[in-house]
């Protein structure tokens, strides 16, 4: 979720929601642990920030213990309030979080010689202004991390280089062959969203 206007200034100013990211890889797993974080793995963030380069996040993953998310549908949900955001898939909460009694701007401990860019607004700024639902598929990007490995091929670019797509699109004769259509696209059954 992005916010409807930039109140506050651009990302992460105005703040973001993740209810899900999840990188679709059957075979992406952790070099140190071996540990999946492919298509059985779900994680929810929220970020804020004065800048890019001060961007604060808070996220957790939730694992599906005896499937896929791409097994079947899921219910991802967000509680949202003042008081506290809380995001979850099915009956599991992934990430619960309450909004910091001294407001985001001292939880981020940003250095002492920048401005509040959050003092107009309430103790949940930026989360104190309307926010669009956003569903997209996506590629590249920070999930795709240099300490995890996609197996049988290997990611064909690195974090930050200026030609990263150049390079995921030069090697599409091996990933391509893997998506299979409809069986590899985001499929949505419905969407609620109730103000309480």
């Amino acid at each position: 979720m992005l916010p409807v206007d930039n109140a506050y200034g651009g990302w992460p100013r105005s703040g973001e929601m993740d209810l899900l990211e999840a990188v679709g890889n059957r075979h992406y797993t952790s070099r140190i642990t071996n540990r999946t974080r492919g298509i059985a793995v779900a994680h929810s963030t929220i970020h804020y920030g004065e800048s890019r380069a001060q961007d604060r996040r808070h996220g957790e993953d939730y694992t599906f213990p005896h499937s896929t998310f791409g097994d079947g549908f899921h219910k991802y949900w967000l509680d949202w309030t003042e008081n506290h955001i809380i995001m979850g898939v099915d009956d599991h909460p992934i990430l619960s979080w309450n909004t910091p009694p001294h407001g985001y701007w001292q939880e981020g401990e940003f250095p002492s010689n920048l401005h509040n860019v959050w003092s107009s607004g309430t103790k949940s700024a930026p989360f104190d202004k309307p926010f669009y639902l956003i569903l997209d598929v996506a590629v590249n990007g920070g999930q795709f991390s240099e300490n995890y490995v996609n197996q049988p091929y290997p990611k064909p670019w690195t974090l930050h280089e200026p030609d990263a797509m150049q390079k995921f699109w030069a090697a599409r004769h091996l990933w391509k062959p893997t998506w299979h259509g409809e069986g590899t696209a985001m499929k949505i059954r419905s969407v609620k969203m109730q103000q309480y």
